[in-house]
């Protein structure tokens, strides 16, 4: 079985690193969802795109009842 080794002490981000990482707004989170719900029906799938947790419960209270649920933990 392999073995999982800790680190002694944690590691101080770099914080030029951190302010080049890539980071998503609102308008990001619009074109992403538009983006993978055109790629998910070009393979044939039906899909249901909302923008914001509100959106999603009260789609959830209809009567069609959906097989996968993709989300974003920071849903808006």
């Amino acid at each position: 079985m392999p073995s999982v080794r800790e680190r002694s002490s944690p590691v101080a981000p770099d914080r030029a690193a951190a302010q080049t990482l890539p980071r998503r707004d609102h308008r990001d989170d619009s074109e992403f969802r538009n983006m993978l719900r055109e790629l998910l029906e070009e393979e044939q799938y039906r899909v249901v795109a909302v923008a914001n947790g509100a959106e999603a419960l009260e789609t959830l209270r209809g009567e069609t009842v959906p097989n996968v649920i993709l989300l974003d933990v920071s849903m808006p």
